[in-house]
């Protein structure tokens, strides 16, 4: 059992250190930004700039913010999450594990409409890989919620056109847990992920990710540039050579707090690019794009396809469904967190699903054998 005592004494010890201040993020005026942005040295700054981090691009003006439509009558929303349970080692004679997508498609108007599902899924490892390795497990979920969300997609627009519709994904649709992955299971997964994205692409499918409380740094990263003191700025060998330097002072900061005195609820910022490593190995129609939006409990990072860009009011539908769905949400999309709902597997479920394994296992006269350490938390005593 947890030593609670315990814990709040180390909380209370490393208070200091472990709540780090950002008061640096009120001195990132809207004036400042706008100077900044707009001077003339400043994209050519950035072109010649060399860093350890990868630097966005933007679409007109880094300075320009749209009012978002706030009221949708109609629209229909899918969003997709998962879960699963990895392969128990403590148990010699099965080799599977369980994958889960949980969904919740809303249909808003004169009748609206709410479905719930789960799609679970048993796997064994060699539908993964080879080489299988547990860290292997998320990335197979990763495309299941992909293909979920895309043949649902297809059948409730098939179902009706008319309506405006949107898919919502949770989290990046920069795959980042690839880049560090070896060439050959990036390539194998990144392969499968840009073929189900594509198939949005092929059936103009609108489709976006919806990032809460986003970590990312890419403006940030642009600020650092733009308030460097030194005539090209090269961060890479910039940490041996100085003790202190201007940047340090936005070190901890995210993107959503530059633009927190920036973006006010209902407004997005204009449309960036990634630069990514991973994203070179997209392709120019899927690479993606992504804008900020402050749904009025905080700053969203808003992530879609580059190839949503060419379709007529697709920007808008998205910007007006995520900041729809959050208002009704009171902070946090409904469709998301219902999603997420569906997905979960608690622990009972886990407990259903070992125990039918080993049922099935018995029955058809397998050997199935749990470690005693399996056994001593299934029945524990003193």
């Amino acid at each position: 059992m947890l030593n609670r005592d315990k814990i709040a004494k180390d909380i209370a010890s490393l208070s200091e250190k472990i709540f780090f201040q950002q008061q640096h993020h009120e001195n990132i005026s809207p004036d400042m930004w706008h100077d900044m942005v707009n001077h003339p040295l400043f994209e050519k700054r950035i072109e010649l700039a060399r860093g350890s981090f990868s630097l966005a691009r933007w679409q007109d003006s880094l300075t320009d913010i749209f009012p978002v439509i706030t009221t949708i009558p109609e629209y229909t929303v899918l969003a997709v999450d998962g879960s699963q349970v990895y392969p128990d080692r403590h148990i010699s004679g099965i080799s599977c594990f369980l994958l889960n997508a949980g969904g919740c498609l809303l249909h808003y108007g004169t009748k609206s409409k709410a479905t719930l599902f789960s799609e679970p899924q048993v796997c064994i490892p060699e539908d993964v890989s080879q080489a299988f390795s547990v860290d292997l497990v998320d990335l197979k979920r990763e495309a299941l919620e992909l293909e979920v969300a895309f043949q649902k997609s297809l059948q409730v627009t098939k179902e009706d056109a008319k309506t405006p519709y949107v898919c919502l994904f949770d989290g990046s649709l920069i795959f980042w847990r690839l880049e560090a992955k070896p060439p050959e299971v990036r390539d194998l997964f990144l392969k499968t992920y840009l073929h189900l994205l594509n198939q949005f692409y092929e059936k103009k499918i609108i489709c976006a990710s919806y990032v809460s409380l986003p970590k990312s740094k890419e403006l940030v990263h642009l600020v650092k540039i733009g308030t460097c003191g030194k005539a090209s700025t090269d961060t890479l060998g910039c940490d041996p050579k100085y003790q202190t330097f201007p940047c340090q002072d936005i070190d901890t900061l995210s993107d959503s707090h530059v633009l927190h005195q920036i973006l006010a609820p209902g407004f997005r910022s204009t449309i960036l690019f990634s630069n990514a490593k991973i994203v070179e190995y997209y392709p120019e129609h899927l690479k993606p794009c992504f804008f900020y939006l402050n749904v009025g409990k905080e700053i969203v990072r808003i992530e879609f396809p580059k190839w949503v860009l060419d379709q007529e009011n697709a920007l808008e539908l998205i910007s007006s469904v995520c900041f729809d769905q959050a208002t009704k949400g009171y902070g946090y999309p409904v469709a998301l967190a219902e999603a997420h709902e569906q997905a979960v597997i608690k622990s009972s479920d886990r407990d259903f699903f070992y125990h039918l394994l080993c049922k099935v296992g018995i029955t058809q006269k397998h050997q199935v054998i749990l470690s005693q350490k399996s056994l001593k938390k299934r029945h524990a005593a003193v």
